[in-house]
């Protein structure tokens, strides 16, 4: 049985915008790539090096020169006190239970923390741009607090979550790409408010 002809022309349309909308996704694996820099550029600010990536980075930066959107720059911004105190902030704000949070098996412990993260990008009193990077930092922030307390399977939550977050409110490749001016303009603003 065929569809009738008004429905054939809907299925066609919707299959173009999808055809027109895919080669401006950011795809999994440079995502994956872009949240394990952050995650390990702030493990090694803080001198925490034993940490192991769900996914090799020597790996994804062979495979994917071209699609590397991370720049020590945006590391420099999302890691900031200012950023990450607002984060915290953020998160407390919707009732994270950081101790509850660091006793949940991985599963439930990165369902909550999905949701923590969906919830502090809704907050309209936060400029989205400003709103992504407290996300990542407040991800980098619960990272190193697992990792303190050597519960590194955890940190592999983290940076899942941060990728499913990301994958639902910031799915296009140019968002990643806009960091880098961000992040500069940031840091920039905050060197001279207090070097």
């Amino acid at each position: 049985m065929t569809p009738p002809a008004q429905n054939r022309q809907i299925l066609r349309v919707y299959d173009n915008t999808t055809y027109e909308i895919m080669p401006h996704l950011i795809a999994y694996e440079p995502l994956t790539l872009f949240v394990e820099e952050i995650i390990d550029y702030s493990f090694r600010q803080n001198n925490l090096f034993n940490w192991i990536p769900p996914m090799n980075l020597a790996y994804l930066r062979l495979r994917y020169p071209g699609k590397q959107y991370f720049d020590d720059r945006i590391g420099k911004a999302i890691i900031h006190s200012c950023i990450e105190r607002d984060a915290i902030i953020s998160a407390l704000r919707f009732r994270f239970d950081e101790n509850l949070w660091l006793n949940l098996n991985p599963e439930n412990a990165r369902q909550q923390l999905i949701a923590h993260l969906g919830l502090m990008l809704m907050y309209p009193r936060v400029p989205v741009h400003l709103a992504a990077f407290q996300m990542f930092s407040f991800g980098c922030y619960v990272g190193r607090t697992a990792m303190k307390r050597q519960l590194n399977g955890l940190v592999n939550e983290v940076v899942q979550a941060l990728v499913r977050t990301c994958c639902v409110h910031f799915p296009y490749e140019q968002q990643y790409i806009e960091y880098l001016a961000i992040a500069e303009s940031y840091n920039v603003e905050h060197c001279c408010t207090h070097p």
